[in-house]
């Protein structure tokens, strides 16, 4: 196949709309150059993300497409990510202002468990039921990181879990926000 343009999808969980750093950013390559834009919201993201498939694009993002081995068959029955971002899509809220329930939806996730987690790292001032501060340990069942991380540890690159939603270099808040948007 042959892509027309090649895009980069840098994608933020922030709970408000933000430019600059930690916020939205989408670069675009082309045969007449590279565009980069910052967009303050997912809404305004996800549309910018939809527009560019009027014609073959590659795109990229930063943030799971979908979670570590045994995840989704507790979930949602069945190994396919998709069914995931189905679930997600149908939970998490996410509104024109980036205010989004995606922690509701990692609480909701944690209870299919007897104990606490996989999903860890609420950064909220209020406590959320089931949705621990601190990393718990991990479930039985369920793989600590994805097939893609492990190859990259071997490269020297120490990827985080999605299952840690906030702290210093946490992707599972974007991946939570981001796999409803691929659905």
């Amino acid at each position: 196949m042959r892509f027309e343009r090649v895009a980069v999808l840098d994608w933020s969980a922030a709970g408000a709309p933000k430019r600059g750093r930690d916020s939205i950013w989408l670069g675009v390559t082309n045969a007449r150059g590279t565009t980069a834009i910052n967009i303050p919201t997912r809404a305004e993201a996800e549309q910018a993300v939809a527009a560019l498939f009027d014609r073959p694009t590659l795109i990229g993002m930063d943030f799971a497409f979908a979670p570590p081995r045994g995840l989704c068959p507790v979930i949602t029955g069945t190994d396919d990510p998709r069914t995931l971002w189905q679930w997600l899509g149908a939970r998490v809220s996410d509104g024109p202002r980036n205010a989004t329930n995606y922690r509701a939806a990692a609480a909701e996730m944690n209870r299919h468990f007897a104990q606490d987690g996989p999903f860890w790292g609420n950064g909220l001032k209020e406590d959320i039921p089931d949705l621990p501060r601190k990393k718990p340990p991990l479930p039985a069942g369920l793989s600590p990181n994805r097939d893609t991380d492990l190859v990259v540890r071997g490269d020297g690159f120490a990827p985080k879990p999605i299952w840690q939603l906030a702290g210093a270099g946490a992707v599972g808040a974007q991946s939570l926000t981001g796999m409803p948007m691929l659905h």
